[in-house]
């Protein structure tokens, strides 16, 4: 698959054209779009934090699939199994 316009990573400053991270005493930290938006409309584009494939990192795979299946984004247990790989 080859690099679009909707899944190249954008610049840190058309990101900080599109968007902001305020803090609100509801909720703590939040983003919030500087223009208004459509639903479904991409707010912005970043570079993966990390790339995990099975074949080059099996045992990262293992606990990212273990992971994903126990609690979506708890990426914080993985941490001794990514320095082994790294």
């Amino acid at each position: 698959m080859r690099p679009s316009d909707e899944t190249t990573a954008w610049s840190k400053a058309r990101i900080e054209r599109r968007a902001t991270v305020r803090q609100t005493k509801q909720k703590g930290r939040c983003l919030f779009t500087n223009e208004a938006c459509e639903p479904g409309q991409v707010v912005f584009v970043e570079k993966p934090l990390l790339v995990a494939l099975p074949a080059v990192a099996p045992k990262l795979w293992e606990c990212l699939q273990k992971l994903h299946g126990a609690s979506a984004l708890a990426g914080g247990m993985c941490r001794a199994v990514m320095t082994d790989v790294a």
